[in-house]
């Protein structure tokens, strides 16, 4: 995952980025910094089989719950903004 990606909840990699070479981490997000994340709203990837309906107003109007391991990481600078 990349940090700062609209297909990544807002909240996700916030604190991610904040986590240190392997660190375990319960993350929760609440909606308006996960699904529901006004910047995002459009762009974010849904997990398989959330992505209508009930449940993906579930997503949006709930907290998210993530258990993350941060394993490694790589630094890139992008001065020119073309990735």
């Amino acid at each position: 995952m990349t940090l700062g990606d609209p297909k990544v909840p807002y909240g996700l990699w916030r604190a991610i980025e904040h986590m240190r070479k392997g660190e375990k981490a319960r993350i929760m997000v609440k909606a308006p910094y996960a699904y529901a994340h006004t910047e995002t709203a459009g762009t974010v990837e849904y997990p398989e089989g959330w992505t209508e309906g009930e449940k993906k107003k579930q997503l949006q109007t709930r907290r998210i719950f993530y258990e993350i391991k941060l394993i490694s990481w790589v630094v890139r600078h992008d001065l020119l903004g073309d990735k």
